[in-house]
């Protein structure tokens, strides 16, 4: 059940990521984010590398703008 349910994420996020690259006309540098980024990554076609904390940075990137904190 778990490779199922691995497999079957895997096929959604490639599906996914190749009909948005179609859309676009040209392929953008795909990156993961989260939790089981790193478990997933390998097995797909599409995710090109996994940045664990991406959304916590940018979080912090925009914290540090808004307060006048450019460090």
């Amino acid at each position: 059940m778990q490779v199922g349910i691995m497999l079957g994420t895997v096929k959604m996020i490639d599906g996914l990521l190749e009909a948005i690259v179609e859309e676009l006309g040209e392929k953008p540098r795909i990156i993961a984010t989260g939790g089981l980024a790193a478990l997933i990554q390998p097995k797909t076609k599409m995710i090109e590398t996994v940045v664990e904390h991406l959304v916590q940075q940018g979080l912090y990137r925009i914290y540090q703008l808004n307060s006048g904190k450019n460090n």
